[in-house]
């Protein structure tokens, strides 16, 4: 199950040892894959004892941790008509459904598409077998409810698991010091990489902006990778994963780069492109005024759409003042008409890169867009990024004005407003 076939050309380098995710801190790369837990009304042999007051329960186990010493984690739900549903996890390990500590089984109501949904979930401390730093590990589990034709709950028949745990730190590879990420992808209690190439990753913020990209930035740990040329892999690791080796490997397989920067104050790396009419554009140096606004959309799109009011709006309002737009359609090439009679349509005056490949596009891939609507306020004199992301979408930011009167403000106008110092009159 270790790392093999490595290459005789492997040089280890030092152990490395991070350290576990700090509590109530954010977990580097968003939630893991989660695992399905079937439910059954039988109990488990493996269930010695369990409440008294279970009055529909239903059972599920969770095989957890490495081969050579693999427990069973015992779960149980009640689904009683007159109370809310509860749930309880054999956190211990010893088959004893009643010593464990209390749950939290929450339940949150939610709207999709005018439709009622209801999730139950709740993250438990387990005792992972391991001794040292992960002696517990941290385990979210819950479920969404399912309803019957003519709106009846249905029996649970599954439970999602997802590890909360794993190892945070630094790390040092190529003459760059980054902060780095170890973790259990699977939930399978075994930081050794398995068959499943997603089992195990590792993430370094290669690029510097304190988070971890999900392009270049995130790695199997069962496969090699190259960080500025030089191609390295994960020699040996423990089973919990609190001690791991690198090495340098003559191995070479091609370097995936991450998005760039593009935080407030960092450098936006510059493009040149034809747009839709045949002309040339570069960006931001060839735009004129005084802040350029890059954003990425497309006509099939409904946040995209939505969002085109607020672009067309501030366009209206500081194109005299100093801001200037390009956009760069994601559509696909059979839609070029379609995104020609939108432009019409809706009097879209700033110009248009057009690549016709969709989420294919070299310059979506290039700063890493990943959501539509996406944009990039950059100050043109400095080529320095404003804003970005979601502070410059949406938003609906009340202002009253002296005379009582009030207006509704997108966050880009309030971002324009600032660094252009023009204040919009009701």
């Amino acid at each position: 199950m270790l790392v093999a076939a490595l290459s005789l050309a492997l040089q280890p380098l030092e152990p490395i040892r991070l350290t576990p995710f700090a509590e109530g801190a954010p977990i580097p790369g968003g939630s893991a894959i989660p695992r399905r837990i079937e439910l059954s009304p039988e109990a488990p042999t493996a269930v010695k004892r369990v409440t008294a007051d279970l009055i529909k329960p239903a059972y599920g186990v969770m095989d957890f941790g490495p081969a050579e010493n693999r427990r069973a984690i015992l779960i149980a739900i009640d689904r009683p008509a007159t109370v809310g549903e509860r749930l309880w996890v054999d956190a211990n390990g010893d088959g004893d459904l009643t010593n464990d500590p209390r749950i939290e089984w929450e339940r949150t109501e939610f709207l999709i598409q005018g439709a009622t949904q209801i999730r139950y979930s709740a993250s438990v401390w387990i005792e992972s077998g391991y001794h040292g730093p992960l002696a517990k590990v941290k385990i979210k589990f819950y479920r969404q409810q399912r309803f019957a034709p003519g709106g009846l709950p249905q029996d649970p028949t599954a439970v999602l698991a997802a590890g909360e745990y794993g190892y945070a730190g630094k790390i040092t590879l190529s003459g760059l010091e980054m902060k780095a990420a170890l973790r259990d992808e699977l939930t399978a209690g075994d930081f050794r990489p398995g068959a499943d190439s997603r089992s195990v990753q590792l993430y370094l913020d290669v690029n510097g902006n304190g988070r971890f990209e999900g392009v270049g930035e995130r790695f199997d740990a069962g496969r090699p990778f190259t960080l500025v040329g030089t191609t390295y892999q994960i020699a040996s690791i423990t089973p919990s994963g609190d001690s791991f080796v690198l090495a340098k490997s003559a191995d070479a397989v091609p370097e995936v780069l991450p998005p760039p920067n593009l935080d407030p104050g960092a450098v936006f790396p510059p493009f040149t492109a034809k747009t839709i009419d045949g002309h040339n554009v570069s960006f931001p140096s060839g735009m004129p005024g005084k802040v350029a606004l890059l954003v990425f959309w497309a006509t099939w799109d409904a946040a995209s759409v939505t969002e085109t009011a607020n672009w067309l709006r501030a366009y209206e309002e500081f194109r005299g003042d100093g801001l200037s737009i390009l956009g760069v359609s994601l559509d696909p090439a059979e839609s070029e008409a379609k995104l020609q009679a939108t432009i019409a349509e809706k009097k879209i005056a700033w110009p248009q890169v057009f690549e016709g490949r969709f989420w294919e596009s070299p310059l979506a891939k290039r700063y890493g867009v990943v959501t539509l609507p996406f944009a990039v306020l950059v100050d043109r004199a400095t080529g320095k990024v404003i804003a970005s992301g979601d502070a410059l979408r949406a938003g609906a930011i009340p202002r009253t004005y002296a005379k009582g009167e009030t207006r509704l403000l997108s966050r880009l106008e309030v971002v324009i407003e600032r660094v252009l110092g023009k204040r919009l009159e009701p």
